[in-house]
């Protein structure tokens, strides 16, 4: 009697463990697709350098352009008074402006020839693609223009896929690695019902580490000609995927911390 109970349980508990398994497996590499960027989404980062020195960056999407580019607004009220960055729907990045510290009257324009696919969508764990392009920086200080001209060769991966804890709440996300040459150069991780890079890790040739910390955002509402999907109800424990705004500057006393490590 005992025997075919515990058999009868095992049973169970080994239908349960592979429904289980397959859901996951489902989950992990089911290729996503992100919530599309609308015109007034605002985006607030905590950016921490090696020395614990620490600044607040804002990224504003102020205007839609007829090529399906968005006009992505920046300023961190510190070291770039403004900036620009030009980035399209399918997450390629065409360019940027930055105005440089303001009283060298200095400003430079970064252009990308082709445009850099940052994200490749659908987001899907085991995707690897390369990016080649001709970097071309044009600096103007007071009367004087300087033009610097490079290539550049990275190798993005998305690599796993899995739950990390910000300051607007835990949030489930696609890790995505950005090698150049062999040095690991970068590592993002991407939302997609923000549709948005939630944490990011830059690496120095020393070792030394720059984070940038999604700490409060507030989406615009949702134009009649986005089409992608995005999930009702996403599980944010500080508000709604609508407004979530902290009132406060945020410090992080820790770095984040990945729950699938």
């Amino acid at each position: 009697m005992r025997y075919h109970l515990a058999k009868r349980i095992l049973a169970v508990v080994v239908i349960v463990a592979v429904s289980a398994c397959g859901g996951l497996l489902f989950y992990s590499f089911h290729p996503a697709t992100p919530r599309r960027l609308e015109v007034g989404d605002t985006w607030r980062y905590t950016v921490v350098f090696p020395d614990s020195h620490e600044y607040i960056l804002t990224e504003t999407v102020e205007a839609k352009l007829s090529n399906d580019t968005y006009l992505i607004f920046r300023d961190d009220n510190q070291h770039i008074s403004t900036g620009y960055l030009w980035l399209t729907s399918s997450w390629y990045e065409t360019g940027e402006s930055k105005t440089l510290i303001g009283n060298l009257r200095a400003n430079s324009t970064s252009t990308y020839d082709p445009p850099i696919e940052l994200i490749h969508i659908p987001l899907r764990v085991g995707d690897e693609w390369n990016v080649e392009s001709n970097l071309t920086i044009r600096t103007n200080v007071g009367n004087q223009t300087r033009v610097d001209q490079s290539s550049l060769h990275q190798v993005r991966e998305t690599v796993s896929e899995g739950m990390i804890h910000t300051p607007v709440g835990y949030v489930q996300s696609f890790m995505i690695n950005v090698t150049t040459g062999h040095s690991l150069y970068e590592t993002l991780w991407f939302n997609i019902e923000l549709g948005q890079i939630v944490y990011a890790k830059f690496y120095n040739p020393l070792g030394e580490t720059v984070t940038e910390t999604l700490a409060g955002y507030s989406l615009a509402p949702r134009s009649t000609e986005s089409t992608a999907s995005v999930a009702s109800n996403p599980d944010f424990s500080n508000g709604t995927p609508t407004e979530v705004l902290c009132t406060s500057r945020p410090t992080l006393s820790v770095e984040l911390k990945n729950l699938y490590d």
